[in-house]
């Protein structure tokens, strides 16, 4: 029961994790082309009942960007699911997005601070019944912060071009995210990403370094 918030309003079920594998690893950083590591990817579970007919942009059940799976070579159960990438030669201009067009956190007194859009890696629609899932990225840190948080999940028109008009949409779902879960991200973020977090790595290397004497 610990887990369990009442005030969480939207969606069924909330999961928050840090992904070192998605992005893979980069290299070069501080000018060193040697300096690897992995880039990480602060990560949200959604669960969302089927009732909230979710706009999709596609027909495909399920879709996933986390890597090459085993599970892509299976024959669906569903006798008429197709690749997503079957459906992703629409009118949509260069803006296609996976599952939604738009998922935007906002938070704050009268939600008037932005996080910025989630990055939607994976969705199925019907990964238990009645029930929908997305899994995405957003900016680490910063969502953990957050309080009076709130995503809304928009419906775009769309251009002439087929791109996104980002600027004419209609709110389809909204989820209300508890303080608490976010307090429990925050802790999270502390003990997991901060420590190997890059920000930190570039404040070490400024404490260690020396400045050279001036000659006299």
């Amino acid at each position: 029961q610990e887990w369990v918030d009442d005030e969480l309003k939207g969606a069924e079920a909330l999961a928050y994790r840090l992904d070192l594998d998605v992005y893979g690893t980069k290299c070069g950083y501080f000018s060193n082309v040697e300096n690897c590591r992995p880039a990480t990817a602060c990560v949200v579970d959604m669960y969302i009942d089927d009732k909230a007919n979710l706009p999709w942009n596609n027909k495909a059940r399920y879709a996933s960007m986390y890597g090459r799976k085993s599970n892509a070579f299976l024959r669906s159960q569903y006798p008429n699911d197709k690749p997503a990438y079957l459906y992703r030669s629409t009118k949509r201009g260069q803006e296609y997005k996976l599952g939604l067009d738009n998922l935007h956190f906002v938070y704050g007194k009268n939600y008037r601070n932005s996080l910025g859009d989630y990055f939607i890696m994976e969705y199925d629609k019907d990964i238990y019944k009645n029930l929908d899932y997305l899994s995405g990225s957003l900016t680490c840190r910063t969502f953990g912060k957050g309080r009076n948080m709130k995503v809304m999940v928009k419906k775009h028109d769309f251009l002439k071009s087929g791109s996104i008009n980002y600027g004419k949409y209609d709110i389809k779902h909204e989820i209300y995210i508890p303080d608490s879960f976010m307090q429990r991200v925050e802790v999270y973020d502390k003990a997991q990403y901060e420590p190997n977090s890059l920000f930190n790595e570039l404040r070490k290397r400024l404490s260690t370094t020396t400045k050279p004497k001036s000659s006299e």
